[in-house]
């Protein structure tokens, strides 16, 4: 949609921290205007120095300009997905990475795979509203867990490892 909701950077370890992105996220309109404005996403984000950029999108880019003021609004054009393909390039030029995650069935992968990369499952994933939870949980684990390397030592007979 054309609705642009930047909290900056924030930690969010607990519930508290990440008080300010959930108000973000309840403070969208249920509804917009039908459009998907990709390119006006990233233009939020071109310089703001992230490593990660993780996009959530329901449908395939059908506007594009800073407030989604062109395009046709209800349906894919090559120029729509160009501009978003475009802006998506100058964040990652930047130094971010793009991780996007395609809710429901209007989104398409190969467009996924345009503004992130042409991983599955690791540039870019899908999922279902019903599953979103799971798969941001997931996501988050996989981009964010640390790893734990355990090294046995066996002592010999003279007490040397």
């Amino acid at each position: 949609s054309n609705v642009a909701s930047h909290v900056g950077f924030t930690p969010v370890a607990n519930s508290g921290s990440a008080a300010p992105v959930t108000a973000a996220i309840n403070g969208l309109p249920a509804s917009g205007d039908g459009s998907t404005n990709w390119d006006g996403a990233f233009r939020n984000v071109q310089g703001a120095g992230a490593d990660l950029v993780v996009v959530l999108t329901d449908g395939d880019p059908t506007s594009y300009g800073t407030n989604g003021q062109f395009g046709p609004g209800d349906s894919v054009t090559d120029e729509t997905l160009g501009e978003g393909v475009a802006s998506a390039n100058l964040v990652k030029a930047n130094g971010a990475r793009i991780v996007a995650i395609g809710i429901g069935s209007g989104v398409s992968t190969t467009n996924l795979s345009a503004i992130s990369g042409p991983a599955a499952n690791d540039d870019y994933f899908t999922s279902s509203f019903d599953t979103l939870n799971t798969k941001l949980k997931e996501l988050a684990e996989q981009l964010c867990g640390g790893t734990v390397t355990v090294r046995k030592h066996v002592k010999n007979q003279a007490g040397q490892y």
